[in-house]
């Protein structure tokens, strides 16, 4: 035998980098492979064509989340779904302090209740879905669309 030092203490922000690089190439790869959706805007000399994502980005760039193009209003909806690390038990919104943001929250936090309906409510009939729920998927994202830090909005 001989005596060897104690492994170095890893801290939160080091184990959720290390998990999230586990993902890159992962993510890398299924972002090579995802189906692009397209969505067109009649102006009725031939309209525009827009990825879903790069909608999403000019619509959320308005700020409030609303834009109209042509007579056609487009809204984006999004919902963040919150939860917390416990040891032995894993990840989940039951582990959640009360001093967190709750399970589904909007990005800010500005908005959060345990129902995602109350985050981001259903439209009613008059509104068209363009593209259904999805992970946003980013490079501060794991492939799941998950984001690690070390603590939530409250």
């Amino acid at each position: 035998g001989g005596w060897r030092p104690p492994p170095p203490q890893r801290s939160d922000e080091m184990i959720a980098r290390a998990l999230q690089d586990a993902y890159d190439d992962e993510l890398k790869e299924e972002a090579q492979a995802e189906e692009v959706t397209e969505v067109h805007v009649s102006d009725g000399s031939g309209g525009y064509r827009f990825e879903a994502d790069a909608l999403r980005d000019l619509v959320l760039a308005q700020g409030g989340g609303l834009l109209e193009l042509d007579g056609t209003l487009f809204a984006c909806d999004e919902a963040m779904e919150n939860e917390r690390w416990s040891p032995g038990k894993g990840f989940g919104s039951e582990h959640l302090l009360a001093t967190d943001v709750a399970a589904w929250s909007s990005e800010d936090g500005s908005v959060s209740s345990s129902d995602r309906e109350v985050v981001a409510p259903s439209r009613d009939a008059t509104w068209q879905l363009i593209s259904d729920w999805r992970v946003h998927l980013s490079a501060a994202t794991d492939r799941y669309g998950w984001a690690y830090c070390r603590g939530l909005p409250s």
